[in-house]
């Protein structure tokens, strides 16, 4: 399970943590003086929820007989269905003693209930019939959720309340499952945001909820495991009841079948909470502040000051940070988002120009402000700034040119304006109005977590929600914003600089120091627009102007004669439209364009998709370089001048592809012609575009980030690895990095005459766009776009999209290759190991490749993670590169090294070799029956089918009813051959990826029981094995090189003819 600390869902999941006051929850709200409140309590039995105009879902919201309110959801097309709860307690509940406790009892639901005592058999269920669970524990609830086939939704939803009702918490379990919860924080430990969270917890005033350690680890758990096992039964005694849950469940059945789902299984759900209350915590902190009042978690020592933190990699940020009310009881004013859409806009005069690219240079990367943290006693309001090097030098310019743009908020008429409002709430609105649906898993999660904290009308739109316009709470709000009210979190590596403190369970340094009488006045004086540096700054900036891109026209266009409307359950292909390949026109111009109207979801809006191609991919690490380097430039040089686009919803973006570079636009159809063509327009004179200083800030940036990724967990880096060894050509991050290190302004500057200048261009337009739209729409791209095709490949077809030769390990031998994780300090060890099929042949092997995915994940996990406690990191999953198919197991631990984790790894295959021999032919069809539902299920989004198309275009294949084919395929599956195409598998070739902390390379390890000392037994399967060891992970790269060499290899897939042109003149 995936859980997510509080304090780090704070910041990226807002809405998922806050909550009101324990006798708000119904209504939702934490402030009865507001309109539209709703008690649920006196509730009719269904309520009309409020939904986006496109919105095709059906809702009906009621509260059971024991008092559990219940949101239902129809979706007729899904084939998925999903259920979530959410539990008003999180990890300010913990006892002062047992940190993490609540994240501990989210672990402990899912190791078994009275009527489901087998650990792993939900998870089970869902693999075999296409889903999965999850959950997360924030700092006022606890979520849980999961999804599954419609077929396996009565099932699961039974086994899930069974998890909520009775739970087994067997002090065997709570000992392993401990040892999973440190395992979680082992991951955690050297990632510096969860790191930096932690002291913005550790800063805050003794006794407050907020000054918590969420996580837990082996020594707050396991200290005393009697007591952390009674402690868990308290928990759930005290707090896992009807009056702190709310449910929501989503399937395609009627209504009254899901409805009925609820009452039958959900009936037993205890009513009453009991227990001592005080014993898990809510006497200790949360008492003091459940009165629904404002509780500051800062006092007046940390504010007014700045605080130094100490990083693990190269990173550099300001985070500037007032404390505020709660703002959720405020939703329908918005003040703190109205704001932070203010700081954080990218128009000529904002923050944002003015720090990156203004007098002083580039000093930060970005500027994004708004509602931080966001509990039912406080809240925080943040401006985040990525620091560059230059920016390290001018935190006190930085800090009063924030204060100057507040100042000028509060002081021009235009700072506090309805106008503006307005302008946000049309935005916002569109926003949700046109949202598309997401994973039904994530959906009923948020929908989940947002009931108790809106009223139950407005909970699908309340976040997204601008009501009412209230200058005095804005203006309010802002008049908080004072420097004597702040405090600066400065984080960096701080080579040269001593810190006093370090938190308890990270080990993060930092230090906490009031800002100089002089800075204080700086910052004081910018806040009143007085002094010359306030005066200075004052003069570069200046508010947004009205946008020019309001939306106001979502009329669709009616459907062209010559749209292609696709049957029920196919996917629709793309339309050919222009194929200069058929004419050659003598000028070298080769376009090739395909047009797709959305005949299906009838959005206003356009997508258009525009490819340049070289003849050849990029031939070397510094070539690929200076393509990023240069698509990355032209995306910077465009922000600011199109501030008022994609603040209204437009995007665009320039990106480098293996063998050229890649435009995309998008967003509303009235203005998209517009937009469209002044994007293209700033390329087509791109030197202009291209600036010295931004050049030296974006390879810096992109130095430093490439840099910091050679520290990330070891899970994340050893794919790479693996590429390395199956793929050529590929570059190592090392290699990437020598040569961004090396890349000059120039590179950028003469990117356009060597690899722009020999082109042949793909244009697809998608979505609210008929035919003669499209053309209008190519010819702006012919106008604009440099280049023409002089070499003779390109001059006769398009190039291939796949360039990569794939290794082939010799059969029946495992290749092993081992070297320390790049971060020394890491104590993770890590392993991947992959065997290969071989060339996918028919559509029927990828989904045998399917099948084993749903086979094996329940077992692994059960096996690996839950059993033997290996770590908190565990997956099985196909893989296809390039047409060839293999499947790839991975598993990263802190308390064993890498041989014994590939030990376990090639004897859990030796127990799936067993299970798959044995697998009941009824199994088999139910997985058969489950990839058929997904296959069969009709496209959920306008996205969705365009990502369908646009695939088959970019691999230059295709196959438009490449859907249809592999549902016809999936009737043709039997369970010899599955088991056929398992032995195949097995007996190909096997890569093991290891990375080992060089300090545990030699060491014995325990078993899991600790006690018996254990060798490993490598080449369980009676494969031949053999070991390749790297003294660093700088040199596995060539080690893996000069191995693939060695390799009989698949060469590159080829490209498919292009369709008939049945439109082209």
């Amino acid at each position: 399970k995936i859980s997510i600390m509080a304090m780090h869902v704070c910041m990226h999941a807002l809405l998922l943590l806050a909550a009101g006051p324990a006798g708000a929850l119904r209504a939702g709200l934490s402030d009865g003086k507001l309109e539209n409140t709703v008690d649920v309590k006196s509730e009719i039995t269904e309520v009309e929820m409020v939904k986006g105009t496109t919105d095709p879902r059906e809702y009906h919201t009621f509260t059971m007989e024991n008092g559990l309110p219940v949101i239902c959801i129809r979706d007729k097309t899904s084939a998925t269905s999903s259920a979530s709860i959410d539990i008003h307690v999180g990890s300010f509940y913990d006892p002062k003693g047992i940190p993490g406790l609540a994240h501990f009892l989210e672990h402990m639901l899912f190791l078994g209930s009275e009527k489901y005592p087998k650990e792993g058999a939900f998870d089970a269920l869902l693999a075999e019939h296409g889903g999965y669970s999850n959950a997360y524990t924030a700092s006022e609830n606890t979520n849980y959720f999961f999804s599954v086939s419609n077929k396996a939704f009565p099932e699961a939803i039974d086994m899930f309340a069974n998890m909520l009702v009775s739970p087994l918490l067997s002090v065997d379990a709570t000992r392993r499952e401990a040892n999973a919860i440190n395992a979680e924080h082992e991951k955690n430990h050297q990632d510096d945001g969860w790191r930096f969270e932690q002291v913005k917890q550790d800063l805050a005033t003794e006794g407050h909820p907020f000054k918590r350690f969420g996580t837990g680890n082996a020594e707050t758990l396991l200290r005393n495991v009697t007591a952390s096992h009674t402690a868990l039964q308290q928990l759930f005694n005290g707090h896992y009841c009807v009056e702190n849950m709310h449910l929501t469940l989503l399937s395609s059945a009627p209504l009254e079948e899901t409805v009925n789902l609820a009452k039958t299984h959900f009936a037993n759900v205890r009513v009453d909470c009991t227990g001592d209350d005080h014993f898990v915590g809510i006497g200790e902190a949360m008492s003091a502040v459940s009165d629904g009042k404002y509780h500051q978690p800062y006092g007046s020592e940390a504010l007014g000051s700045i605080v130094k933190v100490r990083t693990l990699s190269n990173t550099r940020s300001l985070t500037l940070l007032w404390q505020i009310p709660p703002q959720n009881q405020f939703w329908e004013e918005k003040s703190a988002h109205y704001l932070g859409n203010l700081l954080s806009s990218q128009h000529k005069g904002s923050l944002f120009e003015l720090l990156t690219r203004g007098g002083y240079g580039a000093l930060v990367e970005s500027v994004s402000a708004g509602p931080g943290e966001d509990f039912s006693m406080f809240g925080t309001f943040e401006v985040e700034l990525p620091l560059t090097g230059a920016g390290e030098k001018e935190i006190s310019y930085i800090i009063s040119t924030v204060h100057a743009y507040l100042a000028l908020c509060e002081q021009d008429k235009q700072g506090v304006s309805e106008a503006r409002y307005n302008e946000y709430k049309v935005n916002s609105r569109l926003r949700f109005d046109y949202k598309e649906k997401e994973a039904p898993e994530d959906y009923t999660s948020s929908v989940a977590s947002r009931m108790r904290l809106f009223p139950l009308s407005q909970v699908l739109v309340a976040q997204s929600s601008y009501v009412r316009y209230n200058e005095t709470a804005i203006r309010g709000l802002l008049a908080t914003f004072q420097p004597e009210n702040l405090i600066v979190f400065y984080a960096a590596l701080h080579k040269d600089t001593k810190l006093k403190q370090a938190d308890k369970y990270y080990g993060v340094e930092y230090g906490l120091d009031k800002f100089s009488a002089d800075h204080l006045k700086m910052y004081k004086d910018a806040r009143a627009a007085k002094g010359e540096v306030a005066t200075s700054i004052g003069k570069s900036l200046a508010l947004p102007p009205k946008s020019e891109y309001i939306i106001s026209d979502l009329a669709t266009k009616a459907i062209d004669a010559e749209a292609v409307q696709p049957k029920e359950g196919e996917d629709p292909p793309a339309v050919l439209i222009v194929d200069d390949y058929i004419q050659k026109p003598a000028d070298g111009s080769r376009v090739v364009a395909h047009w797709l109207q959305d005949t299906q979801f009838r959005v206003p809006k356009t997508h258009v998709t525009i490819s340049l191609y070289k003849p050849s991919p990029y031939a070397s690490a510094a070539e690929l370089t200076s393509a990023s380097l240069f698509t990355s430039m032209l995306s910077d040089a465009l922000l600011v001048e199109s501030d008022a686009a994609t603040s209204a919803g437009y995007e665009y973006s320039i990106r480098s592809g293996v063998n050229g570079i890649d435009i995309e636009v998008k967003g509303f159809s009235q203005h998209l012609p517009r937009f469209l063509s002044f994007i293209l327009q700033q390329l087509k004179n791109p030197d202009k575009l291209l600036q010295r200083q931004r050049f030296n800030a974006i390879k810096s940036s992109r130095f430093s980030v490439t840099e910091n990724s050679l520290l990330e967990e070891p899970y994340k880096q050893i794919g790479s690895f693996m590429n390395g060894a199956l793929e050529k050509p590929h570059y190592s991050t090392f290699q990437m990095l020598q040569a961004l290190n090396l890349s000059e302004f120039k590179d950028v500057q003469e990117f356009k005459e060597k690899h722009l200048t020999d082109i042949a261009m793909e244009v697809f337009v998608f979505g609210n766009a008929d035919l003669a739209d499209a053309h209008k729409i190519v010819n702006v791209a012919k106008q604009n776009l440099p280049g023409k095709a002089k070499s003779k490949n390109i001059q006769e077809a398009l190039p291939a999209s796949d360039f990569t030769f794939v290794a082939k390990p010799t059969p029946k031998k495992v290749t092993t290759f081992r070297a320390p994780p790049i971060d020394q300090s890491n104590p993770n060890s890590c392993v991947e190991t992959y065997w290969q099929y071989g060339r996918e042949e028919s559509p029927k092997e990828r989904l045998y490749l399917a099948v084993l995915n749903s086979v094996a994940h329940g077992p692994c996990y059960d096996t690996l993670r839950t059993q033997e406690q290996l770590g908190y990191i565990v997956s099985s999953q196909g893989d296809h590169r390039s047409g060839v198919l293999g499947f790839k197991v991975l598993v990263e631990s802190a308390i064993k090294p890498a041989n014994y984790l590939h030990s376990r790894i090639m004897n859990f295959m030796t127990k799936l070799d067993g299970i798959i021999a044995s697998l009941p032919q009824d199994h088999f069809d139910d997985i058969v029956s489950t990839l058929s539902a997904q296959l069969s299920e009709p496209r959920q989004s306008a996205s969705s089918v365009l990502a369908a198309a646009l695939s088959e275009i970019q691999r230059r294949e295709y196959k438009y009813n490449r859907r249809k084919e592999n549902l016809e395929m999936l009737k043709e599956l039997k369970l010899d051959e599955f088991k056929q195409f398992y032995q195949q598998l097995r007996a190909g070739g096997v890569v093991s990826m290891q990375l080992d902390p060089a300090n545990r390379a030699h060491q014995q390890f325990h078993s899991k029981d600790r006690d018996e000392v254990v060798e490993p037994i490598l080449g369980i399967d009676g494969s031949e094995e053999t070991l390749n060891e790297c003294e660093s992970s700088e040199l596995l790269p060539q080690e893996l090189a000069q191995w693939r060499t060695s390799q009989d290899e698949y060469e590159p897939l080829k490209p498919q003819a292009l369709p008939e042109c049945k439109l082209c003149n």
